[in-house]
């Protein structure tokens, strides 16, 4: 019975190594929302949701950073609609933090300042004066094999368990 069940979770381990399909990345989602109050800002209630593949992390050269327009956010709330000036620009590591330019309906930019850090790491972040007041929320999704797999073993030892004890089943 024992070596069944070794053979049985080897055939098992075989079968999903070479049916798993090559792994992907894990999914980020970075989900914000804020006011363009601060000195020169307009008022306006401004929000965006922004999926990425990878954690927006890099060092961004002298104004530089990740520039995206409207059509390329998940959603947006009074951005700027335009094919050519970004609605967001991600500064990872700028000179304050990690910041978010945001560029509203009206072209009214406003700055969101966060910790050092926050692109890259999943949580809840306050951006306060001086800047606009905003919260960003970062979250990473892990790849759908990580589940599948994870769920594949726990059958697998549930499966096991039964295997063991088939008395438990007798009085069903």
């Amino acid at each position: 019975m024992k070596v069944q069940r070794t053979l049985l979770a080897i055939a098992v381990f075989a079968l999903v190594a070479t049916l798993a399909p090559i792994a992907h990345a894990d999914t980020i989602i970075y989900s914000f929302s804020g006011t363009n109050t601060a000195p020169g800002g307009d008022g306006l209630a401004v929000a965006f949701q922004f999926t990425s593949g990878t954690f927006l992390t890099a060092t961004p050269p002298p104004f530089g950073g990740t520039a995206l327009v409207a059509a390329q956010l998940d959603s947006c709330t009074n951005c700027l609609d335009s094919l050519d000036v970004p609605a967001i620009v991600f500064h990872p590591n700028n000179v304050v933090g990690d910041t978010i330019d945001f560029n509203d309906v009206n072209n009214v930019g406003s700055v969101f300042s966060f910790s050092f850090g926050a692109f890259g790491t999943p949580g809840t972040y306050i951006s306060s004066a001086p800047f606009n007041p905003g919260t960003l929320t970062v979250t990473k999704v892990p790849e759908p094999e990580t589940i599948a797999f994870l769920m594949l073993g726990l059958f697998a030892v549930a499966g096991s368990q039964v295997a063991k004890k088939p008395q438990l089943f007798k009085s069903i």
